[in-house]
């Protein structure tokens, strides 16, 4: 729903930190060159627009949904623990800030060094143009639409309100977005899972249909059965209608068929069709099948790649 390509917004430093800025986004970029992360390529690219050192990985480990916890070889961390998490404000004691700079709207990660807040980074991303309208034809055709996301509630409500979808769920783990979704085809539904990013890989494998969008990462695209070319989302609820339609007319084609041979076979059996006639209406059966798949081809259709 979202274009997915944080921009980093500001950068937060408590008070008990001796971080510059500067030395925060080096140390930032450096951990988060290991990670596919949307977050890590904000801050990747933040490095980049104000030429910031980069240090090199000693270890690292990606933390789905969570972060990222490794060591780098640099003067200003050297042999310590350093991570970028996604964690509440709250649960850190950082004096004489507050919630400054900080809205609903913004996604945070924390700058950690040996488990210490050194820094904040606050980043915003923008909804795609076409999300409030897909939202609004998937309703029109029936299908209902749910939020779930890995960011937080403030976040993902706001977002919710938006776009006027009435449920939401946010703070997801890829795991969690994965049993979502099982407990939801537990209950007979049919799930189309839409995302972009490495955490909504488990969720796109495990739904009826995953569909991805070819800017996302190569590991969602892999685990996907639809990538869309662009990032117009409009084009979601004509591919619902078009699979709808291609089911129907396939339906028809196997009611005809059965029927066809039913009665063909019958007045076969007991001598009443003529081989020549057999044949003809043969010709008949496939023609019909054949134009009746042509449908398909009628109304408006879209260009995929555009």
């Amino acid at each position: 729903l979202t274009t997915g390509k944080l921009k980093l917004d500001r950068i937060l430093i408590p008070s008990q930190s001796k971080l510059s800025e500067k030395e925060a986004v080096s140390l930032g970029a450096s951990l988060e060159s290991c990670s596919e992360h949307v977050v890590g390529q904000a801050i990747q690219a933040y490095a980049r627009e104000i030429h910031a050192n980069l240090f090199e990985v000693i270890e690292a480990r990606v933390i789905p949904g969570e972060g990222v916890v490794g060591k780098l070889r640099s003067p200003i961390a050297n042999g310590s623990v350093v991570s970028i998490l996604k964690q509440p404000l709250q649960m850190f004691p950082i004096q004489n800030m507050g919630h400054k700079g900080i809205t609903n709207n913004n996604t945070v990660s924390y700058l950690l060094i040996d488990g210490v807040v050194n820094a904040i980074f606050i980043l915003e991303d923008a909804v795609r143009s076409s999300a409030k309208l897909a939202i609004s034809e998937l309703n029109s055709i029936g299908v209902s639409v749910t939020i779930v996301s890995g960011d937080n509630s403030g976040v993902v409500k706001s977002l919710a309100l938006l776009l006027s979808v009435d449920e939401e769920y946010a703070d997801m783990l890829p795991g969690e977005k994965r049993e979502l979704i099982l407990s939801e085809q537990g209950q007979h539904k049919v799930i189309a899972m839409v995302g972009d990013g490495v955490n909504d890989a488990p969720a796109l494998a495990t739904a009826n249909v995953g569909i991805s969008m070819a800017s996302g990462t190569a590991f969602s695209n892999n685990c996907s059965d639809i990538i869309l070319l662009s990032g117009d989302l409009s084009k979601i609820p004509w591919l619902v209608s078009f699979a709808r339609q291609s089911l129907s007319i396939i339906r028809g084609n196997l009611r005809w068929a059965f029927a066809y041979n039913i009665v063909g076979i019958g007045l076969a059996a007991f001598g009443l069709l003529h081989p020549i006639f057999a044949a003809l209406s043969m010709v008949a059966s496939s023609g019909f099948v054949i134009l009746n798949s042509a449908r398909l081809g009628e109304g408006k259709m879209v260009n995929l790649a555009a």
